[in-house]
């Protein structure tokens, strides 16, 4: 099948988040991976893409307050009847948790991976195949080493 990768690369500051809510509101994917290395990065993920997309109901996936770490949980979240979903996770919880919920082994065609300030997956084999399984993913920074687009 066609894999759509897009790549939104431009300077801090320079509309990559407001970029992707056009994107995402445009395209209705039924359940979106939005992650992020840092929870103050994911916080800001989730506090500037709801006004785009609002009918989707989102998921916190992290062990701080407000988030969970339960596969039960996460695994009910992604099987409700809702047609639009959105989890969002750190790089930590995405690879330890995220990449193990058997619900999302065989990723629907119509489910997208965001992955906010990709460079630092450059090494990340684990979370690079999670988001290689990914028919849509939408990959995000200022700075995109070469290396990466060898491994996503």
């Amino acid at each position: 099948s066609e894999h759509n990768r897009f790549v939104i690369k431009l300077f801090c500051g320079g509309g990559k988040t407001l970029t992707l809510g056009h994107y995402l509101k445009h395209c209705q994917f039924n359940l979106i991976i939005c992650i992020a290395p840092l929870l103050v990065s994911v916080d800001n993920l989730l506090k500037r893409l709801m006004p785009f997309i609002p009918e989707y109901q989102h998921l916190l996936v992290d062990s701080d307050i407000g988030g969970t770490t339960d596969q039960h949980e996460i695994c009910h979240f992604i099987q409700k009847k809702t047609t639009h979903k959105i989890i969002f996770s750190t790089f930590d919880s995405a690879k330890n948790i995220l990449s193990q919920v058997s619900e999302l082994q065989n990723p629907d065609m119509n489910w997208c991976i965001v992955c906010d300030e990709v460079h630092n997956m450059i090494n990340m084999d684990q979370l690079c195949s999670f988001t290689n399984s990914f028919n849509n993913a939408v990959l995000l920074s200022a700075t995109i080493p070469e290396e990466l687009y060898d491994v996503i």
